[in-house]
Formats: C-alpha cells, structure tokens, sequence
C-alpha cells in the first residue's frame, strides 16, 4: 500500500506540473496571438525630416523607441526594466566624423608642394616580350565566332520563349479561374485594411509663388479627402513659399489575424491547384 500510495503521489505531481506547463504554453500562445501591436508614427518636416516611431506590446511591457533627425538616428528597445539595445547612432555618426577629419588633417600635413615625378621609361626584357606574346588572345577563325554568336541567340531565343510561355499560361489559367484571382484581392484588402493606420492626421502648411495653383491644390485636396476619409488639413500661406508638415498615425496589429488570412489562402483548393500547376 506504501508503494501504491507513492506512486499515485509521483503521478499526481507530474501530472500537476504537465497541467502547469500547459497552461503557460496556452498563455503565450494566446498573448502572441490576440495582444495587439500598437504602433504611433508621427512625421514632421521644417527644414529638415524629423520621424518618430513607437512600437509597443503587452500594456508596454516590449516597447521599441526609433527618432531620426535629419541623418541622425536612435532606436531603443527595452523589455520591462531592461534595455535590450540603445545605442545611439548619433554617437556613432559623430565619432565617425571625428575620424574624418583627423584622418583629413593627417593627410593635409603629410602632403607637401612639389612637382611630380616623372618616371623613366624602362627597356622591356626578352622575358617580358614573351610574357606579353603568351598573354596576347589568340586570333580566332571568322567561322567559329560566327559560330558562337549563333549559339549565343539560339539560348537567348529558348529563354525569352520559355519565359514568354510561362507567362502566357499563367494569363490564361487566371482568366479561367477568376473566381481565384477576386478571393485574392479580397483577402488583400482584408490585409491591408488592419495593418493601415485607423487613425491619422495629416496637418500641412503650404504657401507657392503662385495663388492660383495653391487654390487648385486645396481644391483637389478636398476631392481626395472627400473620396478616400484622409484627414488632410492645409493651412493655405498667400504672402510666402512655405512648406511644413506635421504628420501622425496610429494602428495595432493582430498576428492571430495575420496567420487566420494566411491559413484562408493556404488551404483553398483553387489557389493549391494553381501553385501545383505552377510547380509542375
């Protein structure tokens, strides 16, 4: 009974501690899939690009940080109270410079005025006129390059049909099955409309040497706002050229929904028939 009663204690512990690993794979695996990650870009140009990018993930616990300002650049990735990677580039950039101009100097001290040195023309051994005998091409029959060149445009031709085939079968086979081709597009709206920002705002400061062509900028400013719901405010400047821009955007992204899209693509049969056909 003894026996018995440990070996049903020691199942009940590996059981326990199985249930445990499976419960925090599941979490993971959930946390991966349905945690969104957010991110906010916001562009500004006043004489010089300014971008600032922010990514974060899981109530902030990842968060990626990328500035860059004119040439100079910094990301900084942390993970709770740890910082994975921050070295700034801007650092770098200016010990590069430094390098530079040391090495700039340098060379400005070494060189001195002075006139060139010309050098004498040497005699040309026996040795070297037989090197330059032996590495001078050899003269080719008119027949064999002729020869050649036939080859040469026969390979060309077999290519350029093969391709010109392929690519007319794959026309073909899309015109027969269009019902694959509309499944495709519609899945790449779906893409594309949850990985494109849902939210931004676009803030431009604008003035041109002509008033006219300023007028018909903002009327077709509010054309495309009106036909595709971008926020795009301009602030119209009739006296002086200018031109200023403060842009930002702001979405999340689902992997649970990027994997479910790819899934819906993989398994269709009409889009496995038409990657088996295009294999084969």
């Amino acid at each position: 009974m003894l026996l018995l009663n440990i070996l049903l204690w020691i199942l009940k512990f590996i059981g326990i501690v199985l249930l445990v690993i499976l419960g925090i794979v599941l979490l993971v695996v959930c946390l991966l899939l349905f945690v969104p990650i957010r991110y906010n870009i916001n562009v500004q140009y006043k004489g010089e690009v300014k971008v600032t990018a922010r990514i974060t993930y899981l109530l902030h616990a990842l968060r990626v940080r990328f500035e860059m300002v004119g040439k100079e650049s910094s990301t900084d990735i942390r993970a709770l109270w740890f910082k994975l990677s921050g070295k700034d580039d801007k650092q770098q950039n200016k010990r590069i410079e430094e390098q530079r101009t040391d090495t700039d100097s340098i060379l400005q001290q070494d060189l001195q005025p002075g006139l060139p040195i010309k050098s004498e023309p040497k005699m040309q051994s026996e040795t070297d006129v037989h090197r330059t005998k032996d590495r001078q091409p050899e003269k080719r029959n008119p027949k064999s390059e002729k020869k050649d060149k036939k080859n040469k445009n026969f390979h060309t031709k077999d290519k350029s049909g093969g391709i010109m085939e392929s690519v007319k079968s794959v026309v073909a086979m899309l015109k027969e099955n269009r019902s694959v081709l509309s499944f495709l597009m519609r899945q790449l709206k779906v893409l594309l409309r949850h990985i494109l920002p849902g939210s931004h705002v676009i803030n431009l400061k604008l003035g041109l040497d002509d008033p006219a062509l300023l007028g018909e900028l903002l009327g077709a400013a509010a054309v495309v706002r009106a036909a595709t719901n971008l926020v795009i405010n301009i602030t119209p400047v009739w006296d002086e050229k200018v031109l200023e821009a403060d842009c930002g955007f702001k979405g999340r992204i689902l992997l649970g929904k990027l994997i479910f899209i790819a899934l819906r693509v993989y398994f269709n049969k009409d889009v496995k028939k038409i990657i088996h056909i295009l294999k084969n």
